[in-house]
């Protein structure tokens, strides 16, 4: 489905609502204006891929044996963004809202699957195998892709989402999920054709890659004037678990079967998955005056980073501010480098850890931390807590130096405090900085 051009839009000076139900585009150069009035700026994208099953089926129905990889090739890729913009949006005065959701999943139905395996059983084990060899399984879902861009909501009380499960807010979504492949692998009666089709099936998985960016801002800048703005993204990855396979379809298949059927399970759990909440590389995020919000959600399997700031810089401006930064997965970081500036005002900083070195100063006022990792964080002027979560007291070894300096230390990684004056540890334990000297 082709997406909307938004810089053939006009707007008005009412409340404007653009929704076409489908991904925005907004062209280099190309500068767009929403005017005044609470506008809407809403871009959906959902594309789903079958592991290059469908095309393997048409393409054997025409050629048999004769089938070849670049029959396949480019068949098993997904790639959406909810909203790309490569120029200038600004949606001046009002409460508007830029939202952007993108959902990639590759899947395949049990009717595309008992096709592809009718036709394994009578096909060359070979030619199958060639088939498959340069198929290239990769779900790649953005809710806003501003690399390069700007995005300027002006003054009022605004959103920017990014879904990836995508205001500015985004949602982004990319999943792999090979289950119904495994439940047909366990019915399907044993063959040369199946052995075959199972291990290219296999070796495609092994090498698979599921990414989800909720806001991409590489190279990019977001802004937002005065007022209480929200910049919330959130991301999801993975790569389907297999809890299933031991149900009645694995138990009554025989040894040969299952072992075929696990070869499949076993290459998605080698499939490499991403999930990016906010991807603010060599990015600037502003959010100006007033009572600012930026949330950042990211679930993966494997590697899951909420805020990645390499290079970045994230300015939250005067007023009571809040970052929250939360990642899961097996390599997760809730911020990851650059440099963060939180302003005057009693800010909230909370991080399921930190990375990369990241610099963080909070400002004047009284401010809260929360979080530990390679960052270097100042508390500023005013009565500052930092809290160390789950962790003990005893679980760091800690150095003390000038302005109030406490370096905590945990299997070879530091951080770098300076100007707080509180200390919470797991439990709700705190210490004032002379107490923690003489803990």
């Amino acid at each position: 489905m082709q997406g909307l051009n938004l810089s053939q839009v006009r707007f008005t000076d009412k409340s404007d609502v653009v929704n076409p139900g489908t991904e925005i585009f907004n062209p280099k150069f190309s500068q767009v204006s929403a005017l005044k009035g609470n506008d809407q700026i809403i871009g959906n994208s959902n594309l789903t891929g079958d592991f290059a099953l469908g095309a393997f089926v048409g393409a054997a129905a025409q050629k048999g044996n004769a089938i070849a990889s670049a029959d396949l090739s480019g068949k098993a890729t997904v790639a959406v963004d909810g909203i790309k913009n490569q120029g200038t949006i600004n949606t001046n005065q009002g409460r508007d809202i830029v939202r952007g959701t993108g959902t990639a999943n590759i899947a395949a139905t049990a009717q595309t699957v008992s096709q592809a395996i009718a036709i394994a059983q009578k096909t060359n084990a070979s030619a199958i195998a060639k088939a498959f060899a340069d198929v290239n399984i990769k779900a790649t879902a953005e809710g806003i892709d501003n690399s390069g861009g700007q995005i300027n909501s002006g003054q009022g009380n605004d959103t920017v989402d990014g879904d990836t499960i995508g205001s500015v807010a985004a949602v982004a979504m990319a999943t792999a999920d090979a289950s119904a492949i495994v439940d047909a692998i366990c019915k399907a009666p044993m063959s040369e054709g199946l052995t075959a089709f199972a291990y290219a099936i296999a070796t495609s998985l092994a090498q698979a890659t599921i990414g989800a960016t909720g806001i991409k801002n590489m190279g990019g800048i977001i802004t937002s004037g005065k007022g209480k703005d929200t910049l919330s993204a959130s991301a999801t990855s993975s790569a389907a678990t297999f809890a299933s396979v031991y149900g009645s379809s694995f138990a009554s298949a025989t040894p040969g079967n299952q072992a075929l059927a696990m070869a499949v399970v076993n290459a998605t759990a080698k499939a490499s998955d991403q999930a990016i909440a906010i991807d603010n590389k060599w990015g600037v995020i502003r959010t100006g005056t007033g009572d600012d919000t930026i949330n950042a959600t990211a679930k993966a399997s494997h590697k899951a980073i909420a805020i990645d700031n390499f290079t970045g810089w994230i300015s939250t401006g005067d007023g009571n501010d809040t970052i929250s930064a939360q990642a899961t997965g097996s390599n997760s970081y809730g911020i990851f480098g650059g440099r963060i500036d939180m302003g005057k005002g009693d800010d909230r900083l909370i991080a399921s850890s930190f990375a990369g070195g990241v610099n963080i100063n909070m400002g004047e006022d009284q401010d809260f931390v929360q979080g530990f990792g390679n960052a270097t964080v100042d508390g500023g002027q005013g009565s500052d807590i930092l809290s160390l979560g789950s962790y003990n007291r005893d679980s760091f070894k800690i150095g003390f130096g000038a302005n109030n300096g406490a370096n905590f230390q945990l299997d070879g990684t530091t951080m770098t405090t300076t100007g707080f004056e509180q200390f919470q540890f797991a439990g709700g334990v705190t210490y004032t900085y002379n107490q923690l000297i003489a803990a």
